[in-house]
């Protein structure tokens, strides 16, 4: 036993005395070296391991909606992104550009309506009507169901991203939509396979028609009063392209009834620290 701990107590040695006969700044250029070599290999492990999202498939490309007769439609859906993708590969095909020629990629479609609201939902037949009632609550009196063109603060579409659902979510959407006369309004885009909430939520955002949109869960913990807010948060930031994000946080959770009887004290704590403030280099 003595003699396997012997050659590698020896390397360590070999190796400190090395570290110490190296001057600080080789030391430091050493290790600021295979920090960016660690970071760099952080990195392509996670570009190996990341999922890449897959096409989405025809069906993805159509919602369901209710009609005035009570009876279902299939449309096709519009969306922005791909025009967008196919004007940035158009302007970059062009060979005439420069100052007096420019190019301007990411041209968007304007919007149609006020609001778009995007609602992921996974088996949600238990909590969505709640939520729902919420929404059109606050977006008939907010901004109405009629659309008056861009910059008028009217009209909202509902476009909720069925993610593979396996309970009753779709047929209750359509039963709400009928008894509030939400006809192409509130839209169901059902993905053939589940894709987890974040690749709901972005095919839902390529879908949009709004010049806001917003995603809110189907389980009702998004307060839709505060809406106003983060477009208000929004406005402040916007840039000459008309784009901005707000990000809302459910600050409001800590400490309340659902989040201490159904997340243990570790989480909780987690919970919280994320609402600790923080002091930034301009105070």
């Amino acid at each position: 036993m003595h003699g396997l701990l012997e050659l590698p107590l020896q390397m360590l040695g070999g190796l400190w005395d090395l570290v110490r006969d190296t001057p600080v700044h080789v030391l430091g250029v050493v290790l600021i070296g295979l920090l960016g070599l660690g970071l760099g290999l952080i990195y392509a492990l996670l570009l190996l391991v990341a999922p890449v999202p897959r096409p989405p498939y025809p069906s993805e490309k159509t919602y369901t909606t209710t009609t005035p007769s009570g009876t279902t439609e299939t449309k096709p859906l519009t969306c922005w992104y791909d025009s967008w993708v196919a004007h940035r590969e158009a302007s970059g095909s062009k060979r005439d550009c420069g100052p007096a020629n420019p190019i301007r990629t990411g041209a968007i479609e304007p919007a149609t309506l006020e609001m778009s609201l995007v609602v992921p939902a996974y088996n949600e037949e238990e909590r969505l009507i709640g939520m729902l009632e919420e929404a059109l609550s606050f977006l008939d009196t907010t901004y109405g169901r009629v659309a008056r063109g861009k910059g008028t603060g009217t009209g909202y579409e509902i476009l909720l991203v069925n993610d593979g659902s396996r309970d009753r979510t779709v047929e209750i959407a359509l039963d709400f939509s009928r008894k509030n006369g939400l006809h192409d309004v509130l839209r169901i885009v059902t993905l053939e396979e589940n894709r987890g909430k974040g690749g709901a939520v972005t095919h839902g955002m390529r879908h949009v028609r709004g010049e806001y949109a917003v995603f809110a869960d189907a389980d009702g913990a998004s307060r839709f009063a505060d809406l106003g807010k983060l477009v208000k948060g929004v406005r402040e930031v916007v840039d000459e392209e008309g784009r901005g994000v707000a990000v809302g946080s459910r600050a409001w959770l800590v400490g309340s009834e659902a989040v201490v009887k159904v997340f243990s004290p570790f989480f909780h704590f987690l919970f919280c620290s994320h609402h600790i403030p923080l002091r930034d280099g301009n105070w």
